[in-house]
Order: structure tokens, then sequence, then C-alpha cells
């Protein structure tokens, strides 16, 4: 059985997630333009049953480099990987020279960076509980989300000003980061909803 690793949110916290994008029927035929989903960095990363191996899968749309490295309890970095042009990867790590033990794992694609708490050989770490990102603003017509513990599914909506549902995605993943795009909707106000069930984050955002 595979042990789960606890994360701390860093920038933003990713990992591989399902998609279920709004049906045509039910956005606005009103609507100018829609939500473009883009640039997903998503990964997954756990501790391999008792041993002292930990896991990483990730998909990278953009294909940029990826920089793994890991760091003792101390702070001392222990271990560096440079992972070149890559969209998909499912890669094993074996900290067996190390030991048993506590570490945190920092996964960067050059814009999105996340530091990931893991516990190998046995070690245990108590679980983080759900929380999520919004940007607070959009850059160049489009804001970023992001969430850790969120593998009971999450929804990111976006509503426009009179409520109407112009996007949906779920996903079923721990963790998520994506940028959406909404500068080709009409002029207005548009509410982003990130939602577990338990915990809602509300972003609104004026299209001009």
């Amino acid at each position: 059985m595979k042990t789960l690793s606890s994360k701390i949110f860093a920038i933003v916290l990713f990992a591989v997630a399902s998609i279920n994008t709004v049906s045509a029927k039910d956005i606005d035929p009103k609507a100018v333009g829609r939500v473009v989903a883009a640039d997903k960095f998503a990964y997954s990363l756990y501790s391999i049953n008792e041993t002292t191996k930990f896991r990483l899968a990730f998909v990278n749309e953009q294909g940029s480099n990826v920089s793994v490295k890991v760091y003792s309890e101390d702070g001392k970095m222990v271990y560096a990987d440079n992972i070149k042009g890559r969209t998909e990867l499912k890669r094993n790590y074996d900290l067996s020279q190390l030991g048993r033990g506590l570490y945190t794992v920092e996964i960067s694609n050059g814009e999105f960076v996340a530091s990931n708490r893991i516990a190998v050989g046995g070690a245990k770490l108590n679980a983080i509980p759900f929380s999520a990102y919004i940007s607070p603003s959009l850059m160049d017509g489009a804001f970023k989300v992001a969430y850790q513990g969120g593998a009971e599914g999450v929804y990111v909506t976006v509503k426009d000003a009179d409520g109407t549902l112009l996007y949906s995605e779920r996903n079923e993943n721990d963790n998520f980061a994506r940028k959406y795009n909404i500068n080709s909707l009409k002029a207005g106000s548009y509410t982003v909803t990130v939602d577990n069930g338990n915990k809602t984050l509300e972003q609104t955002y004026v299209v001009k």
C-alpha cells in the first residue's frame, strides 16, 4: 500500500489531474470568447511502501526543464536532478544511502516552485489539510489556481456577473496548478471558485 507524503504549500503545488470541462449546451450562447486552460504543470509525489524510495510523476505541457532537489531535515541539499524537455515523466528516486527519515523535495519548472515533505523508510508525517490559491489579479488576461490536499475532488468554475456557468473543471488528485486565460470574454466581471465540498475560495476579476 502506498504511503502518500505530506506536502507544504510553497508558491503552488501540482498533481496529475482529470478534467471535465463544461459541455457546450451548458455555456451561455451570448458569451463572447471562452475560458482557455493552458500551461498545466501537474505532479504527484509519494513514498513507496516502507522503502527508502519515492516516486515522482508529472505532466509538463510546456516541456520546460524541471529541477528536483532533495534536502535533509537540517536544510542541506543532498540530491539534485535536472530533467530536460520532458512533457511526461514517471521516475523512482532511491534515498537508501541517506536512510530512513523526513526529507523536503523541491520541484520547479522555472515558473512554478513547490516544496514537499516526504517520509521514507517507515517514517511518518501528518496529513496536510486542503488549501488553495487563486491569483489576486489578472496578468495578461490570465489567472492561476493551485491547491493541495484535493484527493476527494476539487471543482474550478468560472461564472459571469449573472451567475451563468462558463467553465467547469473537476480534479481528483492531491496537488494541482494551472493557468486560465479569460481575456477573450466580453467586458464584465467574472468570479472564479475553487471548492472541495468543505471549503470554498472565490476571486472576482474584471475584463475590460
